[in-house]
């Protein structure tokens, strides 16, 4: 019969090679380790000055590895976006993403750390700490 090719299984996205997908782990554990490290050194130096108590060291481990979780998520929204479009627009996928980020991160400076830790307004949202 006719020599057709084969549809491809794979929708046509970019797959991962394996050296990628090794230094992304990498990547992860590095910034796992810092997120698990860094808030207990400042709770420990704290301690010896008897600035925090238990409940602080648990907020401040918090605050970080769920910051750590959410900045590193850009990445997966990266290799996602990439991995779907073509490779002339991975560059542009690459800046709408950093872009994100540091606007992401100025609002949440600016105003979302006083919502979320502002002394409490009938226990719903905080008004205290913006900027």
């Amino acid at each position: 019969g006719m020599n057709r090719r084969q549809p491809d299984p794979g929708g046509g996205a970019v797959a991962w090679s394996p050296i990628a997908a090794n230094c992304l782990a990498k990547r992860a554990a590095w910034l796992l380790a810092a997120a698990a490290l860094v808030p207990r050194a400042m709770a420990s130096e704290a301690n010896a000055t008897g600035i925090l108590n238990m409940a602080d060291t648990l907020r401040v481990d918090m605050l970080l590895t769920h910051g750590f979780l959410v900045f590193f998520m850009q990445t997966g929204f990266i290799a996602l976006e990439s991995g779907m479009g073509r490779a002339k627009n991975v560059r542009n996928i690459c800046l709408k993403n950093v872009v994100d980020v540091l606007l992401c991160a100025l609002c949440w400076w600016a105003v979302g750390f006083g919502f979320a830790y502002g002394d409490s307004a009938g226990g719903v949202i905080g008004y205290s700490n913006f900027l």
